[in-house]
């Protein structure tokens, strides 16, 4: 019994080490030969050569015999002095034959056919390792992967080495619908785990250009395994220092609570001590900076109908049908973004509402994630209620309360220039559809409808029949889609045809209105297979922002009236410079080297904390904003701006900034936790004399406490670093372009 388990634990072994690796395959092989070599050897001792042996040497015949197939029936054919040749010799020379067809003609032919089989069988299953460097790693595979490559190979030079644990094949054959042949080709497939670090190792992390750790967004433990990733990501990369670092590092995050929790929490510091540039990505996230921050106004409409001036009556309103993660990211995410100077402190508040089943619970919810922004803010709650009417019959009539902030009041409270509101209704309801038809027919609104249910054919089903008002006001609709975006495409297409529709006034005359087709307004979003885009001008942006908040603080930093950097001796702070000639700083800085200045920028960038970094980012994410409402008050060029405008946009700025802070998890100080109030020196009205360092706040803001969570009108010296946020709006396009 122990043997046949011996036995049993050999044949294990050598099929494990047999079946491994093809160089295994090859030492076996080399065994073989050098045993069957001996035994050829051993055999031509016993044998007679005859006329052959007088032309081959003893270490010849060996080898002829074994590699030679008819050395056999040579061996009759020699002439023999001996007479009949012994039945030894016959014997050897047979088994030496035999050996050699064994070992040559069988076993060498078998293994090299296998180690091409092999070979071939591994680069469908993605098992082959390659020796590349300056490539681009994706790590997992999600629907995304396709758009990620797609982007990648706009560079014509660039390799992408995709990992993971899936089928290889299936991958390949998803790939190979999704993207054009000669990217496909620049395209190698890995399998192995993400988490798995030998896996990794053979990578070639350090000498990679970019690495996007993706996974399967569908699972539910997949935040937390990305998270795993980037630790051991970091720990390849920190052994292997002498080999160099990738210049990125993008993380998908598929939890809009994990990912906000990333925009206030630096949990990769180890990762950008590397100078390692890392990258948190939201698929709702980005589809929300596509539709509100990088458009053309082609693509999709300006959300702003093209710029608010302060003189407008007009405020924007954003209708989000549907409380899932990604209407609510949406809604968030314009919160951010959709700030307009017309906001007097009370009127043309920015309105997003929510419209769905369930809203009563989605509103304590969406309170208890965004606590802070409602401890300042009031909200509105509506709702249909069944009262009779006037011949007695039951019908829905909307009701609507507004409930006030839950912790400040008075002139504590309600100063954000955003209001949200949440309805209880079905929307495929004629209540529901009338309501927002209302809304579409006030002329100070600017409407948009976001269709962002889950299921994609009730999105599509819903927002094709609509009331035709809707449609004949020109509201916007955005329809949440799962892959395809061309039926809705060309459906919208061939609506942008202007045709004529005949009225009759109350006159009885007949008038003749021109207008687009039904649904020449409609817009498709949330497909998986152009979601991804690596344009960095807004990011440049964020970093030439930072450039400019660092140099501002800096009372070491010299420059002269034209903003050229100068010695201690000659120049003075940037900040004291703009508050003298600011317009000349500005067009004298529009000069400057453009790569110089964003390297310089995104040097400083990369040890900014994470919480610095998103609110420069939404910053720049309100710069189009800003440019077309500077436009529409008549800068063109957005420079030379008046005391007046500069002070409303610096106003504007604050309140943008005011929303972001408390929708990232800041908080609004309690009276006795103000800063404004602890600081004497904050306490001192004086005007800044262009030393900002003098002014020393008490810092809650490890706590999430922001002393500046408050109007614009109540700012210390704060006002003055807006107001040059909006002076450099030119800067920032220029140096970024």
């Amino acid at each position: 019994m122990k043997q046949s388990t011996k036995l049993h634990n050999w044949l294990l072994r050598f099929d494990r080490t047999f079946s491994d690796k093809i160089w295994w395959q090859i030492i076996i092989l080399l065994g073989f030969v050098i045993v069957a070599l001996i035994l050829g050897l051993i055999i031509c001792y016993f044998l007679t050569f005859g006329e052959k042996g007088k032309e081959l040497g003893f270490y010849e015949w060996a080898l002829y015999l074994l590699i030679d197939g008819n050395a056999l029936s040579n061996i009759y054919t020699d002439n023999y002095t001996g007479g009949e040749r012994p039945w030894g010799t016959l014997l050897f020379s047979i088994l030496g034959s035999l050996l050699g067809v064994v070992v040559f003609g069988g076993m060498l032919i078998s293994v090299l056919s296998n180690m091409l089989e092999r070979r071939i069988e591994n680069y469908r299953k993605g098992k082959n390792t390659y020796v590349i460097k300056d490539h681009y790693v994706i790590l997992g595979y999600d629907e995304i992967v396709p758009s990620i490559i797609k982007q990648i190979c706009t560079n014509e030079n660039a390799y992408v080495l995709l990992q993971s644990s899936l089928s290889s094949e299936d991958i390949a054959e998803k790939i190979h619908s999704s993207i054009a042949q000669n990217c496909e080709e620049r395209v190698i497939i890995k399998n192995g785990h993400r988490t798995s670090v030998s896996d990794l190792e053979e990578l070639k992390l350090n000498q990679a250009c970019s690495i996007y750790i993706v996974g399967d967004r569908i699972k539910p433990s997949h935040d937390a395994m990305n998270i795993d990733c980037m630790e051991k990501v970091y720990s390849i990369l920190s052994e292997n220092q002498e080999l160099g670092n990738p210049k990125s590092i993008t993380t998908v995050f598929e939890d809009p609570d994990t990912y906000a929790a990333l925009q206030v929490t630096d949990l990769f510091e180890n990762i950008r001590k590397l100078k390692v540039e890392v990258i948190p990505y939201n698929f709702y996230t980005d589809w929300a900076k596509q539709i509100f921050v990088d458009t053309d106004g082609k693509r999709y409409p300006f959300i702003d109908g093209g710029g608010i001036p302060a003189d407008s009556n007009k405020h924007v309103h954003l209708v989000i049908v549907g409380t899932s993660s990604f209407g609510v990211t949406l809604g968030i995410e314009a919160a951010k973004m959709l700030h307009f100077p017309n906001f007097d402190g009370k009127n043309n508040r920015t309105e997003i509402t929510f419209i769905d089943l369930n809203a009563d619970k989605e509103l304590q919810l969406f309170m208890t994630r965004s606590r802070h922004f409602f401890e300042v803010q009031e909200h509105k709650y509506g709702e249909f209620i069944k009262e009779k009417n006037e011949n007695g019959e039951n019908e829905l009539v909307y009701k609507e309360e507004t409930r006030p902030a839950t912790v400040f009041s008075n002139e504590n409270a309600n100063f954000l220039d955003v209001e949200f509101r949440f309805v209880k209704g079905d929307i495929f309801t004629k209540e529901v559809q009338a309501l927002i038809a209302e809304w579409a027919c006030e002329d100070n609104q600017i409407l948009s409808i976001i269709f962002a249910m889950r299921d994609s054919r009730s999105n599509m089903s819903i927002a094709m029949n609509m009331s035709d008002k809707i449609y004949e006001r020109g509201t916007r609709i955005f329809i949440r889609q799962n892959t395809s975006s061309k039926f809705i495409d060309k459906v919208r297409d061939m609506s942008q045809t202007i045709k004529k529709k005949r009225l009759i006034d109350d006159n009885g005359t007949t008038k003749v209105q021109r207008i687009k087709g039904r649904y020449s307004d409609i817009y498709p979003f949330g497909m998986t297979d152009i979601i991804f885009d690596v344009n960095k001008r807004t990011q440049h942006m964020a970093e030439l922002i930072n450039y400019i908040y660092n140099f501002y603080y800096d009372n070491n930093y010299k420059v002269d009236e034209n903003g050229n950097p100068k010695t201690e001796n000659e120049g003075l702070p940037l900040s004291n410079q703009l508050l003298n000639c600011g317009d000349k700083v500005l067009q004298g800085m529009m000069k400057f080297d453009k790569e110089n200045v964003l390297n310089i920028a995104h040097d400083l960038w990369i040890g900014l904390k994470v919480s610095d970094q998103w609110s420069n980012l939404y910053s720049a994410y309100n710069i189009g904003f800003r440019s077309r409402t500077l436009k529409a008050e008549g800068y063109i060029d957005c420079m030379k701006l008046d005391k007046d405008i500069l002070l409303k946009m610096a106003e504007v700025e604050h309140n943008r900034w005011n929303v972001e802070k408390l929708l990232m998890g800041f908080r609004k100080p309690l009276p006795e936790e103000d800063a404004y109030e602890l600081d004497v020196n904050l306490y001192e009205k004086r005007r800044r004399k262009g030393v900002f360092n003098s002014f020393k706040k008490t810092n809650n803001k490890n706590q999430y406490i922001h002393a500046d969570i408050r109007p614009f009108s109540q700012l210390n010296e704060i006002q003055e670093i807006d107001k040059e946020i909006i002076r450099f709006i030119p800067w920032f396009i220029e140096m970024s372009k």
